[in-house]
C-alpha cells in the first residue's frame, strides 16, 4: 500500500464487481476502501468477497484487508486477501489462511 500520503478517496460500504467481457469473476463488499488514483490501487477493510466459477458456483472469502489493483493490464487485476482469511467453497470445505490471491483469469 502507498505510504506517506492521503488515499484519494474513502469510501464506507464499498462495493465492486469484476467482469471479463459480460461474465462476473468475483465481487467484493468491505466496510470500508481506500482508493489511490496514481497507483490504480484499491485497499479494502473487513472484507467478503464471491468469487464465481464457470458454472456459477460461489466460493465465499472473507478477510481482515484486500488489495485489488485497477490496472489496464489483465495479469493485474487479480484479488488479494490478508488476515484471518476464510475460503467456504460450494461444496461446504471451510479452509482458513493468513493470505488469499485469487486470479479471475485463470479462475484460481
Amino acid at each position: 500500500m502507498p505510504t506517506g500520503r492521503i488515499p484519494d478517496y474513502r469510501v464506507e460500504g464499498f462495493n465492486y464487481v469484476s467482469t471479463q467481457g459480460h461474465e462476473k469473476q468475483w465481487m467484493i463488499d468491505a466496510d470500508e476502501a481506500l482508493m489511490y488514483n496514481a497507483e490504480k490501487l484499491v485497499h479494502a477493510r473487513t472484507t467478503k468477497a464471491y468469487l464465481y466459477d464457470a458454472d456459477g458456483k460461489i466460493t465465499v472469502v472473507t478477510g481482515r484487508e484486500a488489495k485489488y489493483s485497477m490496472g489496464g493490464e489483465k495479469t493485474q487485476r487479480d484479488l488479494e486477501v490478508y488476515g484471518d482469511v476464510k475460503t467456504t467453497f460450494p461444496d461446504g470445505f471451510v479452509l482458513t489462511s493468513d493470505y488469499l490471491r485469487y486470479r479471475p483469469l485463470d479462475r484460481t
